[in-house]
């Protein structure tokens, strides 16, 4: 009750200030106040989540931002839509993912009256070359479950963007992902389609992904979040938990056993060990710190092999659409999975037998069927196909002999 009337004893401007000054403290009585006043702190909220200077958050001030759209959302008035729409080019520039979270139950919480700044916004982002808008996305997808009458618009407007979106590849991806999600098996020839014609990201959906959305996935494609929950006393505690963590983790950095290992190198076999327990380094904490090390050098390994792996595979996909573009264009995209088997059975064949035939001679009967308009083209082609095939065939341990295979 004193914390309350306390709150109660400041200026809407005051109580506005202490968002930027509670850090990550504030909590549920303060969020009785503040929707207590919504009508007169509404527009000051607004303001903040406008302006780009309040994004920046390296400064102290720095969850003001945070507060600011999260108690946005809690009010549910459609005058913040602005206020949101800002924030989500904002928060995307300054990677902020507490943010991100947020949006689309603050979208969820206006209700439909959002679907035409929503639709707005989607569209805009369908002639650029990368996603940007996930979170009003999102956004609609929760209002489309939470409305049931929504949905027929909002699956009409989203279809109608994978239909007409060239430039974002990504965009119509996620989209399709989308649709597999809630089970439009209606759609499932025009999607197979796109695939053929390399019109879908495969480093995004890949068609054992669609398969897996269409018959293993049980959810929705919206996202979820509790905003006054973020405020409740236990979720408080625990972020505080977390955070004293976090410093104690940092203090661990002047640790015995990390001085060791950081600087191993420097320590002679006969010096008395750093850990001050009066033996000499070879006695004491030498097999460790070695054993520990050579653990860090197995792990740093592993790790760029499956780095490695991942961006051939990523590759592979990326080139795969390239690929199956082009074919469409001169139509023959019938001939991408000829080609793809017959690069295997190259990238399998004997060394001594490969030599003699030559790499590009089995890539010849494919190019007399594909009518090219000038050597650039070709030329272009070639490479296209030269980075793909490189791709698939890192992907084969031993390449090209043992006939184990990673892909």
């Amino acid at each position: 009750m004193e914390i309350l009337m306390a709150y109660q004893n400041l200026t809407d401007k005051e109580l506005v200030d202490l968002i930027f000054q509670m850090e990550d403290r504030l909590d549920t009585t303060y969020l009785t106040e503040v929707k207590y006043r919504s009508q007169s702190l509404l527009p000051l909220l607004c303001d903040i989540g406008k302006k780009e200077k309040y994004y920046r958050m390296d400064s102290i001030d720095g969850w003001g931002i945070v507060h600011a759209v999260y108690i946005l959302g809690i009010l549910a008035d459609h005058r913040a839509m602005d206020a949101f729409l800002a924030a989500s080019i904002f928060a995307e520039k300054h990677d902020i993912d507490w943010i991100w979270d947020a949006l689309p139950e603050c979208y969820l919480r206006i209700g439909p009256t959002a679907i035409p700044e929503l639709k707005t916004c989607i569209e805009k982002d369908s002639t650029r070359d990368e996603l940007t808008v996930s979170s009003e996305i999102y956004g609609l997808w929760n209002i489309w479950d939470v409305y049931p009458d929504t949905r027929k618009e909002i699956e009409d407007f989203f279809l109608e963007i994978i239909k007409s979106t060239s430039e974002n590849c990504e965009l119509k991806t996620n989209l399709i992902g989308d649709f597999a999600m809630i089970k439009r098996r209606d759609l499932r020839p025009l999607f197979e389609e796109y695939f053929e014609n390399g019109e879908v990201d495969l480093t995004t959906l890949s068609r054992s992904d669609l398969d897996a959305f269409y018959d293993d996935y049980n959810g929705l494609p919206g996202f979820r979040f509790d905003l006054e929950a973020f405020y409740s006393p236990e979720e408080v505690a625990i972020r505080q938990q977390r955070w004293e963590s976090e410093k104690e983790e940092e203090y661990q950095q002047d640790d015995i056993e990390e001085f060791i290992l950081e600087n191993f190198s420097k320590i002679g076999r006969n010096e008395s060990c750093p850990c001050n327990s009066g033996k000499k380094f070879k006695k004491c904490h030498l097999q460790w710190a070695e054993e520990e090390l050579n653990k860090v050098r197995i792990e740093k390994n592993i790790e760029e092999e499956e780095e490695n792996y991942g961006q051939l595979i990523f590759i592979e996909r990326h080139y795969e659409s390239i690929l199956r573009r082009f074919l469409a264009s001169k139509g023959k995209a019938a001939i991408f999975n000829e080609m793809k088997e017959k690069i295997v059975e190259v990238i399998k064949m004997p060394q001594d037998e490969l030599r003699v035939q030559g790499v590009f001679s089995y890539l010849n009967p494919f190019l007399t069927r594909i009518e090219f308009q000038s050597q650039k083209e070709l030329k272009e082609f070639m490479g296209i196909w030269t980075e793909y095939h490189n791709a698939l065939a890192g992907q084969y341990i031993g390449h090209p002999k043992n006939g184990k295979q990673l892909h």
